[in-house]
């Protein structure tokens, strides 16, 4: 198994991942990754402009899978709060920086 991981961070590191999670997402969540994403980008040497359009189109992505992802995950301690699921990366290749994000949705979300 071990090999599978550096295997894996290896694959990410040739694709230029800055960030990749997986997993349960709520707002304590969010604001962990975001201070992440925020320290990343500084020693990035980016305008601030850029800065700010990364940082807030990866917002976007994370909140969408707060606010639409169906595939939830009860929370043990408390009952009435579940954790959604998702999955977001952030990258950079020389196109420039990427960030991609997934969840799952109802047919009817699809359609709308």
């Amino acid at each position: 198994m071990t090999d599978g991981i550096y295997d894996i961070k290896n694959g990410m590191d040739r694709d230029g991942i800055i960030l990749s999670y997986n997993g349960p997402i709520n707002q304590d969540i969010i604001e962990g990754l975001s201070s992440v994403v925020k320290e990343k980008l500084k020693y990035e040497n980016l305008s601030m402009g850029t800065t700010m359009k990364i940082f807030s189109v990866f917002i976007e992505q994370v909140q969408n899978i707060l606010f639409y992802s169906v595939n939830a995950t009860q929370n043990e301690f408390n009952n009435k709060h579940t954790l959604k699921n998702g999955i977001t990366i952030i990258g950079k290749n020389q196109d420039g920086f990427f960030i991609l994000s997934g969840n799952e949705v109802t047919e009817a979300q699809k359609r709308d």
